[in-house]
């Protein structure tokens, strides 16, 4: 009786370091990248210690900050799949080939730990010692951690062309109908910014009064600049589809002149928001512009109240 229980102790942690990471697979998932894995060989009666590094480009690794999922202390065993998200932006700028590495140590077995009590009350001072943790580091390919070195890694590679998420910048057109020429560039991470120029130009015509006598009518011609900054953030990520929000801030400066080359210049502070659609490498946008501080110049008697209306604002363009 002796011997049995002093094997089943022997090959209890054999059958322990058998057990690996199998099956790792990884996708992008809208700004997230994510990997899943399974524990062969696990149960529910076990926890782990789960982390994840990754190497970009070749360089150092490193650890992963903003992660969630199936990672961390005490990750309990058992499950068919195992998912880790990397929210992969708020920790670096652009994503090129990227190798992961999932490393698990068994830190509890239930059924091991009362396998050994029944076997202490035999034989106190042979089969109660302590049982190292597991370690394991593996990938894709599943081998038993007994044929591989104690820290060997393989693994998985986001560098093809359909897995790279790499477009995170943008630039392309932005317009309306008060300012019809525009340009807008920027970055569409969890949290990113942008740089917007828009300009328009039209016709104002003063008329002019005297003692409530008219006299006469005066065509001035407005060009107007308008340069606004902003933030954008995240709404929706699904695969290659993802929506953003925007909202900012700019200064209108219009300038205006006469036939007989009278001049006025205007300035305007203008608020901006909407929404940017993306798919794969284009995007649409759209949003409304506003105006507001009327008639700040040094000569406020043109008629410019078609310039505070709320405006829509269209754009499109292309990722990289």
């Amino acid at each position: 009786m002796k011997r049995l229980l002093l094997l089943l102790s022997i090959l209890a942690p054999l059958a322990l370091s058998a057990q690996t990471v199998e099956n790792i697979r990884v996708e992008p998932d809208g700004e997230y990248i994510k990997i899943t894995y399974r524990i062969g060989g696990s149960t529910e009666s076990q926890l782990y210690n789960v982390s994840l590094d990754c190497s970009m480009d070749g360089l150092q690794r490193f650890a992963p900050q903003t992660i969630e999922g199936d990672v961390g202390q005490n990750i309990r065993g058992g499950k068919s799949i195992y998912t880790i998200l990397w929210d992969v932006f708020e920790d670096v700028e652009e994503v090129g080939e990227v190798e992961f590495f999932v490393k698990v140590d068994l830190v509890s077995d239930d059924k091991v730990s009362a396998r050994r009590t029944f076997a202490g009350e035999v034989d106190s001072t042979t089969l109660n010692q302590p049982e190292k943790p597991v370690e394991n580091q593996e990938s894709t390919q599943a081998q038993p951690a007994s044929q591989q070195p104690a820290k060997a890694a393989v693994s998985e590679s986001v560098s093809s062309s359909d897995r790279k998420i790499s477009k995170v910048s943008y630039i392309g057109y932005s317009g309306g109908p008060i300012s019809p020429i525009g340009v807008s560039f920027g970055s569409l991470k969890n949290i990113g910014s942008y740089l917007s120029f828009r300009a328009g130009t039209t016709e104002v015509v003063y008329h002019y009064y005297e003692s409530g006598v008219y006299v006469g009518s005066y065509p001035w011609d407005l060009v107007w600049f308008t340069p606004s900054i902003g933030l954008t953030k995240s709404l929706v990520a699904l695969n290659e589809f993802r929506v953003h929000a925007y909202a900012g801030v700019g200064y209108s400066f219009i300038f205006a002149k006469t036939e007989s080359d009278d001049t006025a210049n205007y300035k305007y502070v203008s608020i901006e928001g909407g929404l940017i659609a993306v798919y794969k490498a284009f995007y649409l946008s759209g949003g409304v512009e506003y105006r507001y501080n009327k008639d700040i110049g040094n000569i406020p008697i043109l008629n410019l109240s078609n310039l505070h209306k709320p405006a829509f604002i269209l754009g499109a363009g292309l990722m990289f």
